[in-house]
């Protein structure tokens, strides 16, 4: 009888299991909905694959997912502090006039009668102080009226040793421009006198009434005697000045421009000096007047 070698019994034997294992499989790809009717596995159905996937699936399985930083909080903006309202500084309110005291100044008549007859005294003073200017100034031009005719003979005589007879009349003119500037300075310089002396006058009424009330004036009284002092001195200037005329005195042809140029600096030189003695005496009215000002609501004072 022929036998059948064990090794190929042993195949049968192992082969057994696994057929039975295949067919066990078989219910389980039934159930498996990727799995076709058949009961073998099917490939599912392809999908497409977008970029961000296929980048994804590129990436390792132990690679943390990127992280999206959290969008920035907006930060509402703050409306700009109003602007710090500026107050005006409490104005004080202006004190009232000082007033009589009726314990020891004298009564209201006699008040005013002192004060009026004050005044009429200062008017009477103003106005001799102003004639008696003027009329020195006059004098001084009638005195000079003498010198001008002997001063223009002399003149006419130098002028002989100039040939050009054009020459000598401008020479001539000359000289009579210069005692005609003369005479105009000293009386514009005159009425600025006059005018100043009539208002530091009105400076001195103010400043008496304000003593009368109580007030200090002791500066304002300081200022008006430096201020007449300065107007009595500009006008004995002008005086003085109004006195003199200018002559040419020709040495010869040669330095006739340099003889004409001689007087006109010794006029303008002398003329400079009298208006800075008259810008004097209106600086120091203006002083007294700055001193006046001083006391409160001085225009304001009335003598009732």
């Amino acid at each position: 009888m022929y036998q059948i070698p064990l090794v190929i019994i042993a195949v049968a034997l192992l082969a057994a299991p696994a057929a039975h294992a295949t067919d066990a499989s078989d219910d389980v790809y039934a159930s498996d909905p990727v799995l076709s009717e058949q009961g073998s596995p099917q490939p599912a159905p392809a999908t497409e694959v977008t970029g961000a996937e296929r980048t994804n699936a590129q990436l390792p399985q132990s690679a943390e997912a990127p992280v999206t930083p959290p969008a920035p909080t907006p930060v509402p903006l703050r409306a700009p502090p109003p602007p710090a309202q500026r107050t005006a500084p409490a104005r004080a309110e202006p004190s009232a006039p000082p007033q009589l005291d009726a314990a020891s100044a004298p009564t209201q008549p006699e008040v005013r009668a002192a004060f009026l007859a004050d005044r009429a005294t200062a008017a009477a003073a103003l106005q001799s102080d102003r004639a008696e200017h003027r009329a020195a100034v006059v004098t001084a031009r009638e005195a000079l009226v003498a010198r001008i005719a002997e001063k223009r003979v002399a003149l006419v005589e130098r002028l002989e040793k100039i040939r050009d007879e054009r020459t000598q009349e401008r020479i001539t003119r000359v000289d009579r421009r210069l005692d005609a500037i003369n005479a105009r300075t000293i009386a514009s310089l005159s009425i600025t006198a006059d005018q100043l002396a009539s208002v530091l006058d009105r400076i001195g009424s103010r400043g008496e009434l304000a003593r009368i009330h109580g007030a200090d004036t002791a500066s304002v009284a300081r200022g008006v005697r430096a201020a007449a002092a300065t107007i009595g001195a500009s006008r004995s200037a002008i005086a003085v000045q109004a006195g003199r005329t200018y002559e040419i005195l020709i040495g010869s042809e040669a330095t006739m421009r340099s003889d004409v140029l001689r007087a006109r600096q010794t006029l303008k030189a002398d003329l400079g000096a009298i208006r800075a003695q008259v810008q004097s005496a209106h600086d120091a009215v203006t002083r007294a007047a700055a001193a006046l000002e001083q006391i409160p609501r001085v225009g304001e004072l009335t003598l009732s």
